[in-house]
């Protein structure tokens, strides 16, 4: 994913009468990537991905007990929990 003042400077160029063959090379990116900043109208958005961690919901709370009421560490619950 390109940075906001990537795609600022890719519209620039263009504007100014760059080819896209010729912004790629100057920013060192692909041409694919020039053709994508120019068709969208907005820059680029960061979006978080979804948590992977959703295994351990189930026992979060027992997790939560163990590691705060007998001190135990990660590896420990882990045997613990198995």
């Amino acid at each position: 994913m390109i940075k906001v003042e990537d795609w600022a400077t890719i519209r620039n160029l263009y504007n100014q009468g760059y080819g896209k063959k010729r912004i790629a090379k100057i920013l060192g990116i692909s041409i694919n990537t020039v053709r994508r900043a120019l068709k969208s109208d907005r820059p680029p958005e960061y979006k978080r991905s979804k948590s992977r961690n959703q295994k351990i919901l189930p026992y979060a709370e027992v997790v939560k007990e163990m590691y705060l009421e007998k001190k135990l560490i990660g590896t420990r619950i882990y045997e613990e929990l198995k």
